[in-house]
């Protein structure tokens, strides 16, 4: 199994981060290798909603990454399986409430064999939760 973990504290309401990080189609807004991502269940977003997603690959070439809302617990937790794409991780977005601010700690993990390239992937993955802070801070 391959598992990664990070955090970040924003300056942002818990109700704020998690509407936002609830809401697959702002990936874009944050996650520089996000081409395209629409939700093709139709609002609104909870468990079973289907969100297709395009991604750029480090090779430069796009391919499908859709993922699944697999459970959600408002100003707590989302999590998500990602249904097509060369790597078909859970990821889950912890959401804890510290003094006006938030901790998301965004974990992934993978039931595949062990190696350094899916290890560096997932790590990669996991770490874009700085980008969420940024973004989130900058646009108040």
């Amino acid at each position: 199994m391959v598992y990664a973990k990070a955090s970040a504290l924003i300056e942002k309401q818990i109700e704020q981060v998690y509407e936002f990080v609830l809401n697959g189609e702002n990936l874009k807004l944050w996650k520089h290798n996000i081409y395209n991502v629409k939700n093709t269940s139709g609002e609104p977003v909870d468990v079973g909603t289907v969100f297709s997603q395009e991604i750029r690959i480090p090779t430069g070439r796009i391919i499908n990454a859709d993922f699944k809302i697999i459970e959600c617990e408002k100003n707590k937790k989302v999590a998500f399986e990602v249904l097509k794409g060369p790597y078909k991780p859970i990821g889950i977005y912890s959401l804890e409430s510290i003094d006006n601010k938030t901790r998301v700690t965004f974990t992934m993990q993978e039931e595949v064999e062990m190696n350094e390239k899916t290890k560096a992937h997932i790590e990669n993955v996991v770490n874009t939760i700085h980008g969420l802070k940024l973004y989130l801070e900058a646009n108040k």
